[in-house]
């Protein structure tokens, strides 16, 4: 029922039909259509109608699947669904006839039968109107008859029919000359009334346009200036440019060059073998907080004891400068980075699902990643599966939080990310938060995003079965 889900299936679906077969998408709109929310039937129906509409008229195409959900919605009680399915119906007896459409009526009963019949017998006339190829049968439906009353010379009518006005004969009633002078100063004072009025409104309207204006433009430049606030002191300039190490340091805690941040353990192997198969999504403040400090002895292991005090430190700030340090020693120690690459994604992904996280914490860990990120496109690297699971699954329910700038960090990251991990794999894990998230907005985003999958890498990469595909979105 919310409606930027549904506004994103759409625009999903869209995307979808147009590097699609028809009849792969007429097979799989039963779903669609079928949905028990009157917004979404409504929704889906008229789509459907466009789409109909719109698509390349094939002889051979059977429409016949759709026939049983339009159907069922011309009986619905919502009149906007009703004339949708109307709609849908114009297409389908252009293209298919009425046979099939008539043998459905005839099991239903006598008298919604009959109320079928009148509403398929007005679609059957559409259909023939917009089959003609000159609508000479639509134009005559348009044409307007002349009213008998008045004169049909050329000479007395316009362009539309109508008397032209220098043409009119006066009414003795209207006559100036069968008026009184009282009745002349009366309406005088009325018209001179009504023009004052109307000189008042059009000022009032103006003054009310510049100061809407004039609001709207103090409340721009306001959150700009908000914005621009935050975005210096935690995240990172939306210019598209790839930061340097050099910017990353010039707002970060000041890092030794001889010192060494992450140790080679050549232990991530053996951790896929015991961990590799286990899947998380924790909701439960406490219970990601005990699974944090569960990391705190192996990453001990694989990172400076001092930097480890601060990443496990209870004082958000001092979160924040661990976090800053390690971003620092990325491009030196990139292959430290990525022998631990599953212990540094697994810890920044229970930083960002913990609820009681504080929000400038969750900003440092997404500027880290995205740095991250394309360090790891300099060097080619591709992640495993294993690596792919301990972050991509709670990102992907995470691009529905609250905070505007949080989801907007994280939906540049999973954009990013589309070039570390396989195509298919990555539309398959969006589908499957699709399906098990209870998060609408993260709904909605991870639509927006396997829009751009779609649009970028093309369906035949990322699917072998684009029906199930349509049939989840």
């Amino acid at each position: 029922n919310k409606k930027v889900v549904r506004d994103s299936v759409l625009e999903c679906m869209s995307v979808l039909a147009k590097n699609l077969p028809a009849e792969i998408v007429v097979r799989n709109a039963h779903f669609a259509l079928s949905v028990e929310a009157p917004a979404g039937r409504e929704d889906a129906t008229r789509w459907m109608a466009e789409f109909l509409h719109d698509m390349e008229k094939k002889a051979d195409l059977d429409l016949s699947c759709l026939l049983p959900p339009i159907i069922d919605s011309l009986q619905h009680r919502t009149a906007e669904i009703r004339a949708a399915a109307e709609k849908c119906l114009v297409p389908i007896i252009a293209l298919n006839g009425t046979e099939t459409l008539y043998r459905i009526i005839r099991d239903q009963k006598p008298a919604l039968a009959e109320a079928l019949q009148a509403v398929c017998s007005r679609a059957l006339q559409e259909a023939h109107i917009e089959g003609s190829p000159s609508h000479e049968a639509a134009d005559h439906l348009d044409e307007k008859p002349s009213h008998p009353s008045l004169p049909s010379s050329p000479d007395l009518q316009g362009s539309n029919g109508r008397v032209l006005g220098s043409e009119r004969p006066t009414s003795p009633q209207l006559s100036s000359t069968m008026r009184s002078p009282g009745q002349e100063r009366r309406e005088g004072g009325v018209r001179s009334s009504l023009l004052a009025r109307n000189v008042s409104s059009a000022k009032f309207r103006e003054k009310d346009s510049e100061t809407r204006s004039s609001r709207k433009s103090l409340s721009l430049s306001r959150s700009s200036i908000s914005t621009l606030k935050i975005r210096k002191s935690i995240l990172k300039p939306d210019s598209g440019e790839e930061k340097s190490s050099s910017q990353w340091t010039a707002t970060s805690p000041t890092l030794d060059l001889n010192q060494t941040i992450f140790r080679r353990t050549n232990q991530k192997e053996v951790r896929e073998k015991r961990h590799g198969k286990f899947k998380w999504i924790l909701d439960n403040a406490k219970e990601v907080e005990n699974v944090v400090q569960g990391m705190s002895e192996p990453m001990l292991q694989c990172i400076d004891a001092d930097v480890h005090s601060k990443l496990f430190s209870k004082e958000f700030k001092k979160q924040v400068e661990g976090v800053k340090i390690v971003g620092n020693s990325l491009e030196m120690q990139m292959e430290e980075v990525i022998d631990n690459l599953d212990m540094i994604l697994k810890f920044s992904s229970l930083r960002l699902v913990g609820k009681g996280n504080n929000t400038i914490v969750v900003l440092a860990i997404l500027d880290f990643l995205r740095n991250l990120f394309d360090l790891l496109i300099k060097e080619n690297y591709c992640l495993s599966d294993y690596e792919a699971h301990m972050c991509l699954p709670c990102m992907m329910e995470e691009v529905g939080a609250n905070n505007e700038n949080v989801r907007k960090q994280i939906r540049e990251a999973l954009l990013v990310l589309v070039s570390l991990y396989p195509a298919s794999k990555f539309f398959n894990l969006l589908l499957d938060t699709l399906l098990h998230t209870r998060n609408q907005r993260a709904k909605a985003e991870c639509l927006s995003v396997a829009c751009y999958l779609v649009q970028e890498k093309g369906l035949e990469e990322i699917t072998n079965s684009p029906g199930k595909v349509i049939s989840t979105i």
